[in-house]
């Protein structure tokens, strides 16, 4: 189950993370952040989104996943936003854990967008989603 963390970001990143999130707002936005030689950076993804919803075609994940591997970077965390303001993982994020064990939840507050993350722990009881 998704389980809240505490994670300080870099300024930069949360930036990009706002900024991606107000751009797409009233669509849901989603990508991954990745990590190379100690630097976090925001790697949007091309999708299909509507307000509550988006998918990645699978040719294009191969496409990113082999780009991500010859260039020797890591997946840090996957990120999507809930422009209904859900501050939570519902069990539609479930499968992200596939992607990466840690997520990051962009709610929308406001004039700011609050970043919630969670990370994934197998084995727990996953009825409170």
């Amino acid at each position: 189950m998704w389980v809240k963390v505490h994670v300080t970001l870099p300024e930069e990143l949360r930036t990009a993370l706002e900024v991606h999130a107000k751009q797409s707002f009233p669509q849901e936005c989603a990508g991954l952040i990745v990590l190379r030689r100690g630097h976090l950076w925001a790697m949007p993804l091309p999708v299909a989104a509507s307000s509550t919803g988006f998918s990645v075609e699978p040719r294009v994940w191969v496409e990113i996943l082999s780009s991500l591997d010859r260039e020797r970077m890591d997946i840090w965390a996957s990120y999507h936003s809930h422009p209904g303001g859900r501050p939570h993982p519902s069990t539609r994020d479930h499968p992200l854990r596939w992607t990466s064990k840690r997520l990051l939840i962009l709610v929308p507050r406001g004039e700011r967008i609050a970043i919630e993350p969670y990370e994934w722990m197998d084995g727990l009881d996953n009825t409170s989603c």
